[in-house]
């Protein structure tokens, strides 16, 4: 078992892997994509392409830390 963080309204738990996090600016709601990502570039990469007006997407490392963002507000 991995450590668990909360960034905004999600907690998740760390498992060794990137992760991305969904935030709907419009509404105020975020959560977790269920995407396994194997590299920090593919999180970028999905995060860039999911991102879009009034939905921030945000790439993380394996060790929560943001490393890249898509969208915009």
């Amino acid at each position: 078992m991995g450590n668990k963080i909360k960034i905004g309204n999600v907690e998740i738990e760390l498992n060794g892997k990137p992760f991305v996090l969904g935030v709907d600016t419009f509404d105020g709601t975020d959560w977790l994509y269920d995407e396994m990502f194997e590299t920090d570039e593919e999180a970028i990469t999905f995060a860039k392409s999911k991102g879009g007006t009034m939905l921030k997407v945000h790439a993380y490392n394996k060790d929560g830390q943001h490393i890249g963002s898509g969208g915009t507000f």
